[in-house]
Formats: C-alpha cells, sequence, structure tokens
C-alpha cells in the first residue's frame, strides 16, 4: 500500500485547523491593544530563526507557538487602527477567510479549463469594477498581485497596441510625484531613461499640462513621438490628483495612451465626493488599481483595467504544445504575466456578496472624513501647519515653531515619526513636501476612531514641545544639538 506522505488523520486536521482559527480570531479581538511597529531589529530578528533545515518534524502546535511568538509580533500590523503610514492594508475578515478558502482548495485561475468557475467569477469581478467605474462595455482586465504588476501589465499592453518594432522615439510623460513602480515597468519594458519625461508639478502637487505641452511640442520637434501619459489618480505623497480631463485631451490630439495608476486611490470613486476628486479617471485607456487597499482585501490583490479588453490578449496572448487543448478559452493567463495564479478573485467576490457594495461605499467615505478631522485638530495645536489639505484620505502637516530655523523643524518631524513607533507603536510616515520634512497621515482603515486620532496627534504634540526644547535649550548651538 502507498504510504501517504502528507496525509492527516480527520481529528488532527480539524484540530489544528481551528486553532488557526482561533489564533486569526484572537489577533482581531485584540489587535488594537498591540503596537502597529516597533518590532525587534534586524539583527535581533535573525537570531531568533538561526537554525538548519530540519530533517525531522516536530508538533504543530509547537510550531504555530513560535510563529505567534516570534514571527508575528515582529512585522507591522498594516491593518492596525493606528498605522497611518504609506496606504495601509486594512483588510477584512471575511476576505481573510475566503482567502483561506482559495489557499484550502488550491484552484488554479490560469486557464478556464483548470478554473472554470473560478475564471468566471473573476470575470464578474473585473465587470463589476469596470461598471462601477463607468468605463464602458468594451472594458476588461485581469487581476494581480498589486499595483507594480498592474502597472507593468497596462504599459506593456500600450507598448504592444500603440508602438511598432522600432519604439526608440517613443517618449512616455508622467510627473515628478509618479510612484516609482511606473519607472521600473518602464525599465523592465526596454525604455530608456531618455525617453522619460518627468515634468514638474503644480502648487497642488499636481502634472503641470503647461509644462507637459511645451514639452510635448518640444519634443514632436526633435523628431521624437509623444507614446503614453501617466496619470496619478491619488499620489502616494499628498492624494494628489492629475487633471485628468485635460491629460485625456492631449491623449486624444496626439494619439498618446493615458495610463492611469489609481492603485489606492480609485476605489474613492464609489462615493460621490471621490467621484468629484477623481473626475475623468474613467477615460483611462488603463487603469491600475488595489483592492488590497481601499477596498479592504487581505494581500496580494491588485487589478489592471483596460478600455478595450481586447488590447490584453493582443498583448500576452501566447500559445504552447502543452496548452494546446485550452486554445479557444478565455484564458487569464493570456491577458497577464502569470500562467499559475491563484484564486485572487474570491476574497473580494465573497466580501461584496456578504456586506454589499454600500458597506464599502460608505466606509471609504468615513475613512475620508477622518483626514479632516486630523485637520480640524491640527489647526487648533500651536506652532503645527498643515502642509497639504486632505485629499483622498491622506493629510501632510508638521511641526514648525516660527522660533526656531527650517533646519531644526526638519530635524524635530524627522525624529517623530520614529520616536511615535519605538515609544507608542503608531506608524506614520515622513516625507518632503516643497524641500520641507513633514509628517503624513493616510487614514484609510474604517477600523480608526476619532480617539486613534486624538491620541496620536495630542501624543505628537507633546513630544514635539519636548524636543523642541531639548534642542534649543540655553547655552546650546542649535547646530551641535542638530549633529547629535
Amino acid at each position: 500500500m502507498q504510504e501517504s506522505f502528507f496525509q492527516l488523520p480527520e481529528e488532527e486536521m480539524r484540530r489544528i485547523g481551528y486553532q488557526v482559527i482561533d489564533t486569526l480570531i484572537q489577533h482581531y479581538r485584540t489587535l488594537g491593544e498591540k503596537p502597529a511597529g516597533g518590532h525587534k531589529n534586524a539583527s535581533e530578528i535573525t537570531s531568533l530563526f538561526d537554525e538548519a533545515i530540519p530533517e525531522k518534524g516536530k508538533a504543530f502546535e509547537e510550531i504555530l507557538t513560535k510563529a505567534k511568538t516570534d514571527i508575528f509580533p515582529n512585522n507591522m500590523y498594516l491593518n492596525h487602527p493606528r498605522f497611518f503610514a504609506w496606504v495601509p492594508g486594512p483588510s477584512n475578515f471575511i476576505s481573510v477567510m475566503a482567502d483561506t478558502l482559495a489557499s484550502g482548495y488550491n484552484v488554479f485561475s490560469g486557464i478556464e479549463r483548470a478554473g472554470a468557475a473560478a475564471n468566471q467569477i473573476e470575470r464578474l469581478v473585473i465587470h463589476w469594477l469596470t461598471q462601477e467605474m463607468d468605463m464602458g462595455s468594451s472594458a476588461g482586465g485581469v487581476l494581480t498581485s498589486g499595483g507594480s504588476a498592474a502597472n507593468l501589465i497596462g504599459l506593456a499592453t500600450a507598448r504592444e497596441v500603440l508602438l511598432g518594432e522600432d519604439r526608440s522615439k517613443a517618449v512616455i510623460y508622467c510627473s515628478d510625484q509618479t510612484h516609482k513602480s511606473n519607472f521600473k515597468a518602464l525599465k523592465i519594458l526596454g525604455f530608456t531613461q531618455e525617453q522619460l519625461s518627468i515634468l514638474p508639478t503644480d502648487e497642488l502637487h499636481q502634472l503641470s499640462i503647461s509644462h507637459l505641452q511645451a514639452q510635448v511640442v518640444f519634443d514632436k520637434r526633435v523628431g521624437k513621438s509623444p507614446f503614453c501619459i501617466i496619470a496619478n489618480a491619488g499620489t502616494t505623497n499628498t492624494g494628489a490628483v492629475d487633471p485628468l480631463l485635460e491629460i485625456r485631451k492631449i491623449c486624444d490630439q496626439e494619439q498618446c495612451w493615458m495610463h492611469v495608476d489609481a492603485a489606492y486611490g480609485g476605489a474613492a470613486w464609489l462615493t460621490s465626493e471621490g467621484r468629484q476628486a477623481l473626475h475623468g479617471m474613467n477615460l483611462a485607456d488603463s487603469l491600475t488599481i488595489d483592492p488590497h487597499k481601499w477596498l479592504y482585501q487581505p494581500y496580494d490583490i491588485g487589478g489592471i483595467l483596460v478600455k478595450n479588453s481586447e488590447h490584453l490578449l493582443n498583448a500576452f496572448q501566447t500559445s504552447a504544445s502543452y496548452l494546446k487543448e485550452t486554445e479557444g478559452y478565455r484564458n487569464f493567463a493570456d491577458k497577464g504575466l502569470q500562467l499559475s495564479r491563484r484564486f485572487r478573485a474570491l476574497p473580494l467576490w465573497m466580501s461584496i456578496k456578504h456586506y454589499g457594495l454600500d458597506t464599502f461605499r460608505q466606509a471609504i467615505q468615513y475613512t475620508m472624513s477622518l483626514t479632516n478631522q486630523v485637520a480640524s485638530i491640527l489647526e487648533e495645536l500651536p506652532y503645527w501647519e498643515i502642509m497639504t489639505a486632505p485629499q483622498l484620505g491622506i493629510i501632510t502637516f508638521r511641526f514648525a515653531p516660527d522660533s526656531i530655523s527650517t533646519e531644526l523643524q526638519n530635524t524635530i518631524n524627522l525624529r517623530l515619526a520614529d520616536h511615535i513607533m519605538d515609544e507608542q507603536g503608531i506608524v506614520l510616515s515622513s516625507t518632503i513636501i516643497r524641500g520641507r520634512t513633514v509628517l503624513r497621515m493616510c487614514t484609510i482603515n474604517p477600523n480608526t476612531s476619532c480617539e486613534d486620532l486624538e491620541v496620536t496627534l495630542a501624543y505628537l504634540d507633546f513630544v514635539a514641545h519636548k524636543f523642541h526644547s531639548e534642542l534649543t535649550s540655553e547655552g546650546v548651538p542649535s547646530s551641535q544639538k542638530t549633529a547629535s
């Protein structure tokens, strides 16, 4: 009789499964009591796992205890209500359970013959997204691992549709706020640095249309060919949205491809406020969106939506002898990078079915209001300056007493972000706005409360004044304190 290498008795499987679910429930129930960040340093973590590959196995309970003790606490919790850095990944429990089911059934969703129902669910979810975003009846797309893969697929599609064999004269335009994943994608696709025109932004951190128009005219004069404009629909730095309607007009005039990076911001289209801010986003030729951000899905699920779904097939469809029997099927493997694909659509489908789209809409609207609450609190605090107003769930601000130099202000603000994580387990990030170091909060987690905001800002204010006092104490030159 063939030995069963990995099969477990039913009762042991059930016991292990219950332990995993109980662990997750306990984590969700106590998440707000834990620090969002501030784990051990890299060398300490390395020492926890310095071991040879084991030849013999151990009891699952022992391994799970190790994971609960040493692995999960030593990562940031991006779904924590006081995680405000970068763009959080709030997730939701129904999607986590759906992800567990998808992994458990081990569905292969690359080709329809292997995952017929899975492919149908993905087509349905893509249809829901393109329909809600008013992209037209011919629109389609494919789910990806995230915005990086989505941007790569979108720009690769543009290259295949618009450019012939000679691509050396093609120029791509974007703003200085464009996400670096687009630059990586262009590099992978074989475009040179000289073909990328990074243009300045205006006082609202939006792509300057006047600079764009002038650059296009100049490039055509010297024999170059405008090919693609990458527009932002919610920049990571400030939440800024480029003038999408004006960019669409230029693309039409120059027969350019309009790629919109709406990885986090695109979901705001579901609300009236967001739709107004994102006016013109639906006119994109290709649109990146990350459901694992503002659509509250677990990592990883991104997506690329295109105005003409056939363009994806034109760019990615290939054939192979071992896949001959799948030709003629509507395979997602022919619309993107991956042949082997996990069932990413199930968590999004199941959570929308369970909660209803209106719950997502209300959650997005609520989290945008949280940023307005941050602004209201800051306006009441002396010495704090709002650098960029609330936009799509992001606000930037800084501690800036007039009595100290800009250099010293920068020093204090940079220290604040590290200090609040190390001491309070609250995570927010710093960035540079108009040459000044600022603090940045992204409030897209619907589990964040007004109390979370008040506690965070009160502590920032307290520590900022403490740093200010220390760095400007009588008799010690500011330059010495900055250096120290």
